[in-house]
């Protein structure tokens, strides 16, 4: 089902980039993203979001990213997240980018399955687990090919490996490695009537 949601997503943000595939029709300076994303590598999640250019040269442009996310770590836990920040990005002569992701956010976590405890006589219960508040902090290389510099096509596949910290974890942060890989869609400028 997973599979079949990102392929639908996937497709929709092609044929939405291809829509507007005219080299004239300038771009705005919002991007849609949608990406895997995959805590500790393998555990699957998924992020969508916004990036606004706020500052764009030859070569570097700076962005503002959001995005909502949620992930599982099977049998473990499972957290959804809105994270924000700052994405610098530094392009090549040709189609090649490479970018640092700078954020923060907020994050609720949940255990995966029900939570055993103790009561007063020593009898185990079981309850069911709640979802708990989580500060987020993220850094991220990445690379990608930019298919709008030279060609018809919008669209800009990346690739980014990083850590968040996860902030309560036993009073201390929790690092957690992740791999992001996705499509970034530039937009068209609006036209004016």
């Amino acid at each position: 089902m997973k599979r079949i949601c990102s392929l639908i997503l996937f497709l929709l943000l092609f044929c939405f980039a291809s829509g507007w595939a005219d080299e004239n029709i300038p771009e705005s300076r919002l991007s849609l993203t949608a990406s895997y994303f995959g805590e500790m590598v393998l555990h699957p999640g998924f992020k969508a979001g916004i990036e606004y250019r706020i500052m764009e040269g030859k070569k570097a442009s700076l962005s503002v990213p959001l995005a909502a996310g949620w992930y599982r770590h099977i049998r473990n836990h499972q957290m959804l997240s809105v994270e924000s920040g700052l994405v610098g990005r530094l392009s090549s002569k040709g189609p090649f980018f490479s970018d640092l992701l700078l954020g923060a956010g907020y994050g609720l976590k949940k255990p995966d399955g029900s939570i055993y405890f103790e009561d007063e006589e020593g009898s185990i219960l079981t309850e069911s687990a709640s979802w708990t508040s989580r500060f987020l902090v993220t850094a991220a290389l990445g690379a990608g090919f930019d298919f709008g510099k030279n060609a018809r096509v919008k669209l800009s596949p990346f690739l980014r490996l990083g850590f968040f910290g996860e902030y309560p974890y036993n009073t201390y942060m929790l690092l957690h490695p992740f791999l992001e890989s996705g499509i970034r869609v530039r937009l068209p400028k609006a036209h004016k009537r």
